[in-house]
């Protein structure tokens, strides 16, 4: 009963993601000429991952940060030219594109974002909830001898499954949930 009720918190959450997932709430602000704020009451997080990279994709900043409070990023020691910040969480990672100028910062709103899938691992069971924007997903669990099970989803916005594990022999697994916008996988012990 309470793992019905926990599944049916994730749907109804993965439902309010889906009228949200079109929201034009940045996930950066700019604050000051060349620095911006990630604000904690638009991420709802305690804590998020930071990504700087240049167009080359190289690694300018990289950093696990605590939210207690929003935090502001100065940007005044980078060369002019554009950039990708990505913020992460356990539910999403937002992209926004940044151009910097000899003068100031600019923010492209057209952010990308990639929602995460909510793992349950229960005793004989996996629950797997995903917001998947009706791209082609598949799920499959694997071991070291290969895939186990495979599910190919498609034309469905939102993804809420149960697995039956119970027949599964001991050992040690993996649930994978792939498509064109990310791979994402919980390992399990069975």
């Amino acid at each position: 009963m309470r793992n019905q009720i926990f599944n049916t918190f994730i749907a109804v959450i993965f439902s309010a993601v889906s009228v949200f997932a079109t929201s034009t709430e940045p996930s950066i602000t700019s604050n000051g000429n060349k620095s911006f704020i990630i604000d904690k009451k638009v991420w709802k997080s305690n804590a998020v991952d930071i990504l700087i990279e240049n167009k080359n994709g190289e690694t300018i900043y990289s950093n696990h940060q605590n939210l207690e409070r929003s935090k502001k990023y100065s940007l005044e020691n980078l060369e002019a030219g554009d950039y990708i910040v990505t913020i992460s969480n356990e539910i999403k990672s937002v992209e926004n594109k940044i151009t910097i100028t000899k003068e100031r910062l600019f923010i492209d709103f057209d952010a990308n974002t990639t929602y995460k899938p909510v793992f349950n691992i229960l005793k004989n069971s996996i629950d797997i909830n995903y917001f998947s924007a009706g791209v082609k997903t598949t799920i499959y669990i694997q071991n070291n001898g290969g895939t186990i099970y495979q599910m190919d989803i498609k034309d469905s916005s939102s993804i809420n499954k149960r697995f039956d594990v119970s027949k599964l022999p001991t050992g040690d697994y993996s649930v994978v949930v792939s498509n064109k916008t990310g791979t994402f996988s919980k390992r399990f012990t069975k």
